[in-house]
């Protein structure tokens, strides 16, 4: 069988100070800084700033579309339509990409809150107050919820093999604990392949569900009880803000500070 190397890439992750090829056979295949993989474009920076760029891109034309019929709908059809063509875009393989930028963040938040202004004919009101309204979550807290019903299954031995893999039974057989641990907590050294890795990530978000959602005697109870549940406080890098001199800090959304 012959290389077609047209349609073979590779990227190196890491620091570099110029680009590498491949020869394979006769044929060279050049460095690329990102690759597409089932769908996932996956950059040599691993921020996935390229992917998301690409999905907001998409639901925006699709906003745009979308828009042009809303006149002739009705409130429930225009959601269905907006969840269904625009929010969807951000539906596939988030537990790869969820990690990404803050910068990332931004972008989808803003395609969010103009599908919400869309909606419901609001330009006033804030992002927050839209999601209040629509009562709904945020991209980024509906993702998290994803991954905790992924570490569900994996705690029942009951989801991917990858997945019991990335998020490891303590395997504890002592007496029951009020509180006991479900997944090992990783030690990290770096915030880039430590706090941004979903062992880490999903560990301290596990800790902060409440006992009772933990606890739940099935899949379909738990995804049930997950849907109206999310993080007083993210620990996340993407939910802090930078202060300059200081570095990251939490956000506090408490009412007396807005």
């Amino acid at each position: 069988m012959k290389l077609n190397s047209e349609k073979c890439k590779f990227i190196i992750c890491g620091k570099k100070d110029h680009s590498e090829s491949l020869m394979v056979g006769c044929s060279e295949i050049k460095e690329e800084p990102f690759v597409k993989l089932l769908g996932i474009y996956i950059d040599n920076k691993l921020n996935f700033d390229y992917h998301i760029s690409k999905i907001v891109k998409k639901a925006n034309s699709k906003i745009a579309v979308v828009r042009r019929s809303f006149k002739y709908l009705s409130h429930y059809k225009k959601k269905i339509l907006l969840s269904s063509f625009v929010q969807s875009q951000f539906s596939f393989s988030p537990l790869v990409w969820m990690m990404h930028s803050k910068k990332a963040t931004v972008k989808i938040n803003r395609v969010h809150k103009n599908l919400l202004k869309l909606l419901y004919d609001d330009s006033e009101s804030s992002f927050q107050q839209l999601l209040a309204i629509d009562k709904t979550f945020t991209i980024h807290e509906t993702n998290i919820q994803k991954l905790m019903i992924e570490m569900y299954k994996a705690k029942a031995r009951d989801g991917p093999s990858l997945l019991q893999d990335i998020f490891k039974d303590p395997c504890y057989n002592g007496p029951s604990l009020r509180n006991g641990k479900h997944f090992i907590k990783p030690n990290i050294r770096t915030q880039k392949y430590g706090e941004k890795s979903l062992e880490y990530f999903g560990t301290l978000i596990w800790n902060l569900l409440p006992m009772e959602i933990k606890e739940a005697n099935s899949i379909g109870k738990f995804k049930t009880m997950i849907k109206n549940w999310k993080p007083s406080k993210c620990p996340c890098y993407l939910c802090k803000d930078f202060v300059n001199g200081v570095g990251l800090v939490e956000i506090c959304n408490c009412k007396s500070c807005n």
